[in-house]
Order: structure tokens, then C-alpha cells, then sequence
């Protein structure tokens, strides 16, 4: 099982700088205008909870029609550039994490198309809704990043010259307004189950300013003694138990977590009590170290994969072309000779599961290379099947040639283990796992 670093490396490719510029704490009022225009909209993804942020700017440049100020007042808005601003933000260990940007003039098709590009290798897999919010809230939650990219000696992003004036402008919100702020950025909790595994995935993270959103003010909580933020794996939650105090009714959950920090796996067993949208007492029934092996035993699960081969490189080009089209939720990476394409799940509902696994965000892996490998792998056989139809449609659709090699069955990651393999061939890979088990007999 990757640890956190390996999974957002794997996620999205991030370019950074180490700023020549300090930020100096103050209230000067530095117009944000000067960040690339007049702000005419922002939006940010409700996946607060999860650890991670997406935030969508645009603006009205200026010098193309409009001056310092004015914005159109008919909607739709005439013919006009736009320029928008991306922002990654990790609420965990990475704040700022990262940052595009594009100005789309009219008709400009095609940086318009790296934009909606970039907004799905970005965001795509963070599953929330975006929620409208306004500058002030964006210049908010920019500055409480950059206290984790310090906290952490984490650098800040390439694009500083376009996004320092908001780092420079005073945050302006009130205490009701950060409250406000936090109800767009967290979706809406729908079962105890759910309130349970966010409450344990943000304290094992050491995120505290969630887990004083999610719990009553007059409770007991111990804390987990972590070296480091750490990642929740893993999380089963027992049948609960009602406990009712007059006209109030309290539901207390047993949970076992699998978690890692930087000393390593621990398996803790825990009670959270919940009354209604809030966890009102948290207490550790027990912590126990483990090694890596029984980490990974814990975490095995079988994988099906799909091997299909196309008959150029010319065809797998032109394949990856409309799996792009036809799966914008997910993220694209290159190995070796190909590229990985990881499909997200459109919502985080899988939090709501009684048996609560990190990697149940993503539906299957597709592997198009080169040579001419295409590789779909996945965790649950009926998903596969439904993508193998998909894919398959596209194929006939577009006129590529393949052939239907095989369907396998492993029970560990063996893609995973593929793409750090040395062979470019996974039919080569196939052979040497045969070859090492007969061995081991």
C-alpha cells in the first residue's frame, strides 16, 4: 500500500518554486485586482472534510474593454477574455500546493480546452460539488494554507507574481462569516457512520480545526499521539449502541483503525458517542504498533484486471484521445512508455460506509501504453465488466483494432506492481509472476 506521499505524487504533477519573497503578516490593503483583474466570480469544491480544496477563480482582465472596477452588467456577459486561477489547496501537510492559471480569449478553443484539462487532473479527484463563495473568502482560505506550507517548510507554488496580492490583503471575515465559510466548504453529513469516519480521518490527520467543526463544545476527546499528520486506511465501525438520557438519545460506535504516521502502522481502537450532527465524546480503548507486512495483509484485496492489445502506438494515441472525452473525473500520469488514467468516483459516499477503506474513492486504473497494452484494473468484478463494455464501445466507435487477450484475477495490486516492474510488456510481467510461483512450489 502506498503511504500519502506516494498517493499525491501519483495524483497530480506538481511544479514548484522556492519564493525569493517573504509574506509579511499585516493589514495593508493591497487591491487583489492587481492578481490579474477585476474579480467577477469564485467557486470552491465542499471536500473540507476530506483534507483537500479545490478553489476556481475568474476575472475580468484589464486593459481589454473594461477599466479598474466595472464589470458587465448584461448577462450573458458580452464577448470578453476571462481569466481564471487555479488553486490546490492541502489542508493536511501541504498547504498552497498548487496553482495554474489561463487567460481564454474569445473563441481561443483550445486553451480553453488545457483549461477544463487542468480542472479535472486537479480537482477531478477530490469528488465534491463546487459552492459558490466570494473573495474574501478566497484570500481566507489562501492564507490559512500558506500556515500549513510554513509550519511544514513546505515551498509554495510557481505563479507567486500572480497571486501574492491576495496573500497581501488583510482576511476580512468575522467569526460568523469563517462559520458560514466552513458550511459551503463541508458537504452535508448524512449518517452517524460518516460522522464517525471524518472525525477519525481529520484527528488522525491533526487536523484540529475540523474536528472542532464536528464536535460539541462540552465534550471529552482524547487525541491520537501521532509524530506527524497521518493517513486513515482503514476504518470498521461495530453494530452502535443507543444510550438514551431522558429525552435525549446519544448512539455510541466502536471503530478499528488501520492509520500510519511517520513512525509507522498503529491499529487503535476507539468510541466516538454522536447525538445528531455532532460527536460529543471520543476515547482511545486501546493502540497497538505494527509492522509493514501486517499493514499490507490488512489492507490486500483481490484485483481484476482486463488485458486488450491495439496494434500501434498510433491507435493508443488516438484511444487515450476519447478516454479523455469520456472520463473527465479522473487523473492522467505518465509511466515509463504510457499513461495511467485513475478514475474517481463523482461523490465521496464511500465515507459513509460501515467498512470505511481510503482507496474506495476510485472506481478502476486504465493503462494504455505505447507498445499497445491496454490495462483495465479494479477492485469489484461488476465494475470492470461495466468498463470493459464502455471502452469496448469506444474501440469499435473510433475503428481501432485490438484484441481481447485475457482477464485476470491477483490477490494483490499487480498493476501496481507492473508499473514499477522493468518490462514495458504486461503479457513479460505475467510470465515472471508464473515463473516465481512455480519456484516458490
Amino acid at each position: 500500500m502506498n503511504n500519502k506521499t506516494d498517493k499525491r505524487e501519483a495524483e497530480s504533477n506538481m511544479c514548484k518554486q522556492k519564493s525569493p519573497f517573504t509574506i509579511i503578516p499585516g493589514d495593508r490593503s493591497v487591491s487583489p485586482l492587481a492578481a490579474g483583474g477585476d474579480f467577477l466570480k469564485a467557486e470552491v469544491t465542499n471536500t473540507r472534510l476530506m483534507g483537500a480544496l479545490g478553489i476556481h477563480v475568474i476575472r475580468l482582465p484589464l486593459g481589454e474593454g473594461f477599466t479598474e472596477g466595472t464589470v458587465p452588467s448584461e448577462k450573458p456577459f458580452p464577448m470578453q477574455s476571462y481569466f481564471h486561477q487555479l488553486f490546490y489547496l492541502d489542508m493536511e501537510e501541504y498547504g498552497f500546493d498548487d496553482y495554474r492559471s489561463y487567460l481564454v480569449k474569445p473563441d481561443d478553443g483550445e486553451t480553453k480546452a488545457d483549461l477544463e484539462a487542468d480542472l479535472s487532473e486537479l480537482f477531478g479527484g477530490l469528488g465534491g460539488e463546487w459552492v459558490e463563495i466570494n473573495e474574501d473568502e478566497v484570500i481566507y482560505l489562501l492564507k490559512a494554507a500558506v500556515k500549513i506550507n510554513r509550519l511544514y517548510d513546505e515551498e509554495l507554488p510557481e505563479g507567486w507574481e500572480e497571486y501574492a496580492p491576495l496573500l497581501d490583503s488583510p482576511s476580512k471575515l468575522n467569526p460568523s462569516e469563517e462559520y458560514a465559510l466552513w458550511r459551503k466548504m463541508c458537504c452535508k453529513i448524512a449518517t452517524g457512520e460518516e460522522l464517525v469516519n471524518y472525525y477519525i480521518m481529520r484527528l488522525t490527520a491533526k487536523d484540529y480545526e475540523a474536528c472542532k467543526i464536528l464536535r460539541w463544545q462540552g465534550g471529552n476527546y482524547h487525541d491520537l499521539s501521532l509524530a506527524s499528520p497521518g493517513t486513515l486506511y482503514k476504518n470498521d465501525i461495530e453494530e452502535p449502541t443507543e444510550n438514551a438520557e431522558g429525552i435525549k438519545t446519544s448512539v455510541s460506535y466502536i471503530s478499528t483503525s488501520l492509520i500510519e504516521d511517520t513512525a509507522g502502522y498503529r491499529i487503535i481502537r476507539s468510541e466516538t458517542t454522536v447525538m445528531g450532527p455532532l460527536v460529543t465524546d471520543f476515547r482511545i480503548v486501546s493502540d497497538m504498533q505494527i509492522g509493514e507486512w501486517e499493514a499490507t495483509n490488512i489492507m490486500r484485496k483481490q484485483e481484476f484486471d482486463s488485458l486488450y492489445k491495439l496494434k500501434s502506438s498510433k491507435d493508443a494515441l488516438m484511444l487515450l484521445d476519447y478516454l479523455n472525452l469520456a472520463f473527465p473525473n479522473s487523473t492522467k500520469n505518465s509511466y515509463r512508455d504510457g499513461l495511467l488514467l485513475m478514475l474517481f468516483r463523482e461523490n465521496n459516499h464511500h465515507v459513509r460506509n460501515r467498512n470505511y477503506r481510503l482507496d474506495q474513492d476510485t472506481i478502476a486504473s486504465i493503462f494504455v501504453s505505447e507498445s499497445g497494452d491496454l490495462i483495465i484494473s479494479g477492485h469489484q468484478a461488476d465494475e470492470i465488466e461495466k468498463l470493459e463494455k464502455t471502452i469496448g464501445g469506444i474501440l469499435q466507435f473510433a475503428e481501432i483494432p485490438f484484441d481481447a487477450v485475457g482477464k485476470y484475477a491477483f490477490q494483490d495490486a499487480a498493476l501496481g506492481h507492473f508499473l514499477g516492474y522493468g518490462t514495458e510488456i504486461f503479457s513479460d510481467f505475467l510470465e515472471f509472476i508464473q515463473f516465481f510461483a512455480q519456484e516458490v512450489r
